[in-house]
């Protein structure tokens, strides 16, 4: 059995049930002749059809797919000649400054964000309101931060009052990464590199209860490497080939 053959079976068996399957199930019915699941073949199944494994009973963990929907926060904006932020002298136009990720497809957009003339924002809700995804794609860092609050450079700014605590940095071409986690939440930044003051981050936030981070981190490890920020020139570039 080769890996496509191995992630169709998978797959199939996954669509037809909702509560999921173990490992140990999936084998059994699918007459799968391996006694573990080989991790390079499970983490392609993460990426391939959305994988998702969480805790069941005692130590066993539930194989289920994630149906996604898919959700792009687009704006641009160009100031007029008398300066400005967004919402101040400023003239709006529908294009840049995207923010692209996959939700589960269950769960609900918040009426505010569809609202909106100019979608920069969103938040989207689990159906029993245990894990909420609250989106932004204009992240704007004014002057005025440096010339009255003293901070040296926009990547200061956001460090100290955007990100959480300890954020873990991962770069990538173009710009860096930031996730910080407490308790109830999980932060994730998206700074340009080499960032001057205007436009330079993007955020999405992850809220959820005390103690549940264990039985919601598949859904969000999910989410945050679909995202897409405007930053990435080179996912871009290949998503409109």
């Amino acid at each position: 059995m080769n890996y496509h053959e191995f992630k169709a079976a998978i797959q199939q068996h996954l669509r037809r049930s909702r509560a999921g399957a173990t490992w140990a199930e999936l084998r059994d019915k699918l007459g799968l002749p391996y006694d573990r699941p080989c991790p390079e073949w499970t983490r392609r199944l993460e990426e391939d059809i959305g994988l998702v494994r969480s805790k069941g009973a005692g130590r066993a963990l539930i194989w289920k797919t994630m149906k996604t929907a898919l959700v792009s926060l687009m704006m641009v904006w160009h100031v007029s000649a008398g300066g400005g932020e967004p919402g101040k002298n400023a003239v709006y136009d529908r294009g840049l400054a995207s923010l692209t990720f996959a939700y589960p497809q269950s769960f609900v957009e918040d009426p505010k964000a569809k609202k909106e003339d100019i979608r920069w924002w969103a938040r989207f809700t689990s159906p029993k309101g245990d894990l909420s995804i609250e989106a932004m794609s204009l992240g704007y860092c004014s002057e005025r931060l440096r010339a009255v609050e003293g901070y040296k450079s926009p990547e200061a700014y956001v460090l100290k009052e955007i990100c959480g605590p300890n954020p873990v940095r991962t770069k990538f071409d173009g710009y860096d990464r930031l996730i910080s986690r407490t308790g109830t939440s999980v932060t994730v930044v998206f700074l340009l590199h080499g960032s001057e003051w205007g436009k330079c981050y993007q955020q999405m936030t992850f809220h959820f209860a005390d103690g549940a981070y264990a039985s919601q981190v598949a859904t969000i490890e999910q989410v945050i490497k679909s995202t897409l920020p405007s930053f990435d020139v080179n996912r871009w570039n290949e998503a409109i080939r």
